[in-house]
């Protein structure tokens, strides 16, 4: 672990760049010199296209390559030039990144496989200088067991309080154990929505539990510090006795606190927004099925002459070895075209902010966002590109691809019941 000290040398302010580049982006030579990349054309350019996030003129653009698996690459927007991160891959298994567009430190998080078995893998925090084209290293820290990078952020401070626990006292300011509703999502999972067990402190902080007749024991609590931040924890998937895993610094939006991994609600009886939460409520619960679906009619077809889309089903499965990322499987059906034209991967998807659902596909395939929609047991499914075929051989293409176009730019779709998506995910 760092100590302050240290920590306060390598925060972003630490590193800040001279200007920031606001003319107009520069795209890759993909016939010349950045040919070796030529494969993620599609995700280059997207990625450029958004504009510098980091060190001022450089967009740093990361996306999946497989299960557990990423791959980063920092382009320049001024000159169009592509260097390759030196982490990602399968050497490099839920890779995070952090970095701001003011400055040119990046810090990444990552699982070693450190063990003859990948339950003995550790998690690494590492802190690099964008310095001349290169991501020159400046420290390497080893924060715990592979765990410990599911339950935090590559932007989590490394200096932190130990986690509280159940033996611990409450603060004399806190109210007594009342009844209230609460919401605890950890990594797109939902442990807590509804009735539940509340202690609210003076100071902002509370503790929430699963209800008396929940048939889970989950529980949270989250300490506001002076900053306005708070520390959060909770007793994890196998319902310890003791809050003793981390959910990285949260911070508060009306009744929850969140940040991109977790999310902690507490309402007193009767005080719940009837809109409140996220995405939690879209996701599914472990080793279970979210479906979604759509089947447009001839009369809204006949509205909309330049929809291709005349059906749609979305799949969302909770992957059992990493509950941060959801496998994601997604059908078809085409005007003008027969059959069923299905694609989807493994651990595509993951809560990238709160309320949106970022999901990409292997090989440069496509993506898009999902984000709740206004209807009830609904979502809001906003397309970037999906092609659907082989992809993986950049010398066999096979298939077609479908783009925003005029008219399919975004689809809502209905939940249904798990059972009408199961079967899309026979190949993924």
């Amino acid at each position: 672990m760092l100590s302050s000290a240290e920590a306060e040398q390598l925060s972003f302010g630490k590193f800040t760049v001279e200007y920031v580049f606001s003319g107009q982006t520069s795209l890759p030579d993909f016939s010349g010199r950045d040919r070796r990349f030529s494969l993620y054309r599609t995700r280059l350019i997207d990625g450029l296209r958004q504009g510098p996030n980091f060190a001022g003129h450089f967009s740093v653009i990361q996306f999946g390559c497989g299960t557990q698996c990423t791959v980063a690459f920092i382009a320049n927007n001024k000159t169009g030039r592509v260097h390759e991160f030196p982490r990602g891959g399968e050497d490099n298994l839920e890779l995070q990144l952090a970095f701001q567009l003011d400055s040119r430190l990046l810090i990444a998080q990552w699982i070693s496989r450190s063990g003859e078995t990948f339950a003995e893998s550790r998690c690494v925090v590492e802190y690099f200088a964008w310095e001349n084209g290169q991501a020159v290293l400046l420290n390497t820290i080893y924060v715990g067991p592979l765990e410990a990078c599911r339950s935090r952020s590559a932007s989590d401070p490394v200096v932190s309080r130990g986690p509280p626990t159940l033996e611990e006292p409450l603060p004399e300011s806190a109210d007594k154990m009342e009844h209230g509703q609460c919401v605890l999502a950890v990594g797109g999972s939902t442990y807590i929505d509804g009735d539940c067990n509340v202690t609210m402190s003076a100071d902002g902080s509370f503790q929430i539990y699963s209800s008396d007749s929940s048939p889970t024991h989950h529980f949270a609590f989250v300490n506001v510090a002076s900053s306005g931040k708070a520390a959060g924890y909770w007793n994890g998937i196998e319902q310890s006795s003791h809050a003793h895993e981390p959910l990285g610094m949260l911070e508060r939006d009306e009744g929850c606190w969140n940040n991109d991994h977790a999310t902690v609600c507490a309402w007193r009886s009767d005080t719940r927004p009837a809109a409140a939460h996220s995405s939690a409520s879209l996701l599914p619960r472990p080793q279970r099925i979210s479906c979604f679906t759509r089947a447009y009619t001839q009369a809204h077809l006949a509205k909309h002459p330049d929809q291709l889309v005349t059906s749609m089903s979305l799949g969302l499965r909770s992957n059992v070895v990493n509950g941060r990322y959801y496998d994601v499987a997604i059908a078809v059906t085409i005007r003008g075209k027969d059959g069923i034209f299905v694609t989807g991967d493994s651990q595509a998807c993951h809560e990238s902010a709160k309320g949106r659902i970022s999901c990409g596909i292997t090989c440069d395939q496509g993506g898009f966002a999902i984000t709740p929609s206004s209807r009830k047991s609904s979502i809001r499914l906003e397309l970037d590109r999906l092609f659907f075929g082989s992809a993986c051989d950049a010398d066999a293409w096979n298939g077609f691809e479908l783009t925003p176009g005029l008219d399919d730019k975004v689809f809502r779709l209905d939940a249904t019941d798990s059972d009408r998506c199961e079967a899309m995910f026979a190949n993924f």
